[in-house]
């Protein structure tokens, strides 16, 4: 091995070293909710908990805190924009391409309509109007590739690194917090908006970018000592469900402003919940959300095919769905996503 290779493999290392402790363990619980929820596809009862948005909320704002982290320590610094991209593609294109493939593959072969890919070439795949008609009534034949469902949240996250790497790197430091205070208020009356014009819950259009900005904002703040920001935008938002009269989303916002506490504690250097396999589960969650939904929907098959008329088989394929998304997640990880993240270190400044 070269010099310079070993140089890149040291420099990649000292970043994953840095992990704050404790948040692994949060990303595992969400990821388990994520898995629980699209169980739903062969278990239609437990769509009512909502318990994959709220996962996916929990998601937003533990990667709102940590690129706020991250644009902030290095806001100034040579390299700034370059290595803040560079470590995004990285890591996640190459398994979320493989995913695009998956599904145009598998829609191809069932002779679908294939046009939703400019969506995800775009970027844009959570605006794919299957997302948005299924709340509003109307009727579309574009919708997303077989298996790449959930992919609609990385869309979220690919426009907010657009423009929260910019915002940062421009805005004096002391006004900051107001820049994202306003984001957030932002995506509260947006999903008002959404709830009054076509009914529903506070999940209505959940896909929608700015339906979703609140959660990202609150976790930017959260990496900030204005800690007041956070408990006004928590009290803010309380009040407008309990104007709109959406019991359930008062539920699972508190759910989801709990989880917002945990993260404080965690960014205090107190970290609330300490598992191991919560936090193995948590560093492998980006490749188990992506690869646990094409199994979700094999045993959906199976499920159709009258395989799994029993309790007990249920039982026994939930466990087995688990099993199979963590192993092809260490397997994607181990032998696919580190080797091309160690190339990274090439591409940065």
């Amino acid at each position: 091995m070269s010099v310079s290779t070993n140089t890149a493999n040291k420099k990649f290392e000292t970043s994953l070293s840095k992990r704050i402790e404790g948040f692994d363990e949060l990303r595992g619980i969400a990821i388990v909710m994520v898995l629980i929820a699209h169980w739903c596809l062969v278990y239609p009862p437990l769509a009512t908990f909502n318990l994959g948005p709220i996962g996916v909320d929990i998601f937003f704002v533990i990667s709102g805190f940590l690129i706020g982290l991250i644009l902030y320590r290095s806001k100034g610094q040579p390299g700034y924009y370059q290595n803040f991209y560079v470590r995004r593609v990285f890591r996640i294109f190459p398994l979320a391409a493989v995913l695009v493939l998956l599904g145009l593959a598998l829609q191809l072969m069932s002779r679908g309509n294939a046009g939703s890919v400019l969506y995800y070439v775009a970027f844009v795949q959570n605006y794919i109007p299957a997302f948005a008609a299924s709340n509003s009534g109307g009727g579309v034949d574009v919708f997303p590739l077989p298996v790449t469902s959930p992919m609609w949240s990385l869309a979220v996250e690919e426009h907010v690194y657009l423009f929260l790497p910019l915002i940062v790197g421009v805005t004096p430091r002391k006004i900051i917090p107001l820049v994202v205070s306003f984001i957030a208020v932002v995506g509260i009356v947006t999903s008002i908006w959404t709830v009054k014009e076509y009914g529903g819950s506070w999940y209505t259009n959940l896909h929608e970018t700015w339906n979703r900005l609140h959660y990202i904002a609150f976790g930017v703040l959260l990496c900030r000592k204005e800690w007041w920001l956070y408990i006004v935008s928590v009290l803010l938002i309380w009040l407008i469900l309990l104007v709109v009269n959406d019991a359930g989303g008062l539920i699972q916002y508190t759910v989801g402003v709990t989880i917002c506490g945990l993260i404080y504690r965690v960014r205090e250097g107190a970290a609330p919940i300490r598992n191991r396999c919560l936090a193995f589960i948590g560093k492998l969650c980006y490749g188990i959300y992506l690869l646990h939904y094409p199994v979700a929907v094999l045993f959906k098959e199976l499920a159709a095919r009258s395989y799994l008329d029993s309790v007990v088989l249920q039982v026994l394929a939930f466990g087995t769905y688990l099993i199979i998304s963590v192993i092809l997640a260490m397997i994607s990880f181990k032998y696919f996503e580190m080797p091309i993240q160690l190339k990274r270190t090439k591409f940065e400044a």
